[in-house]
């Protein structure tokens, strides 16, 4: 049996509740019975610095950590904000050879981020559902 794909999840703009969280991973169990994936909520997620999720260091510290991280086949930006572009150019700047094999998702304000990483050739960035859509109606649709 392969093993799971392991997905850190990051917060470069506004955070998340901790209940959204354990939401999104409860979905992930449920609907990948089989082969669920083992989604990592980094700490930072859950900061608060005025709207922002921590202040501008925590943010790029937390993206830089698990961008970096070998054992992460993926990052997944928890939710949008104004804060993700104020930290596109510092974060991108720090990543290794281990951030360039992840797959990147996120839309919003993340796009900054993703068009980041996108010129820089990293070849797994995508747009797509990111964790706060669970939180919208009709939210179990990822």
């Amino acid at each position: 049996m392969a093993q799971p794909i392991r997905i850190g999840v990051v917060a470069p703009g506004t955070r998340i509740e901790p209940e959204l969280a354990d939401r999104v991973s409860a979905f992930a169990k449920d609907s990948f019975l089989d082969q669920a994936p083992e989604i990592f909520f980094h700490q930072q997620c859950f900061f608060q610095d005025g709207h922002f999720a921590g202040h501008d260091e925590a943010r790029i510290a937390a993206f830089v950590e698990f961008a970096n991280d070998p054992s992460l086949d993926a990052l997944w930006f928890a939710r949008g904000g104004y804060g993700a572009c104020r930290i596109a150019e510092a974060a991108v700047s720090q990543l290794t050879e281990a951030a360039r094999a992840k797959t990147y998702l996120g839309y919003s304000d993340n796009g900054a981020i993703l068009g980041a990483l996108y010129a820089k050739g990293f070849p797994n960035v995508a747009h797509g559902p990111i964790p706060i859509d669970m939180s919208r109606r009709g939210g179990r649709r990822l």
